[in-house]
C-alpha cells in the first residue's frame, strides 16, 4: 500500500513538473508594433535587415503575415523586402531613408528568401 502511494506520488509530481515546464516553453505571441514617437534616429536607423525579417517572421508587423504565412506571401509576390521596410518605416522602426538604401532592400530581400526556402 505504501509502495503504491509513493508511486502514485511520484507520478503525479513528475506530471505536473513536464506540464509546467511544457507550459512555460510555449513562445509567446508576438504583438504587432505601432508608430513609436520616442524612438529616437539612431535607434530608427539601428535595425540590422535581419532583425527586421525576424521580426516580421514572427508576426510582429501589423498587416504583414508572419511564419509560414510570410514565406507563402513572399514566394507568391504578395509580400516584398520594400513592403517590410515601408511597414517599419510606418511603425517608426526605421528611418524613411532606408526606402532608398538598395543595399538594405537587397539585405532584407536575401534574408527573405532564405527564410522562405527554409520553409
Amino acid at each position: 500500500m505504501i509502495m503504491k502511494r509513493t508511486l502514485f506520488v511520484g507520478l503525479a509530481t513528475l506530471a505536473v513538473s513536464t506540464a509546467v515546464s511544457t507550459l512555460s516553453s510555449v513562445p509567446a505571441q508576438a504583438t504587432p508594433v505601432s508608430y513609436n514617437p520616442n524612438m529616437t534616429q539612431t535607434q530608427a536607423a539601428s535595425m540590422t535587415p535581419f532583425d527586421l525579417v525576424t521580426m516580421a517572421y514572427r508576426g510582429a508587423l501589423k498587416d504583414i503575415p508572419g511564419y509560414q504565412s510570410l514565406s507563402f506571401a513572399y514566394l507568391w509576390n504578395r509580400v516584398s523586402a520594400k513592403d517590410l521596410v515601408q511597414k517599419a518605416v510606418d511603425s517608426g522602426l526605421l528611418s524613411s531613408d532606408v526606402l532608398n538604401d538598395r543595399g538594405y532592400l537587397f539585405a532584407v530581400d536575401s534574408h527573405l528568401r532564405s527564410k522562405a526556402r527554409l520553409h
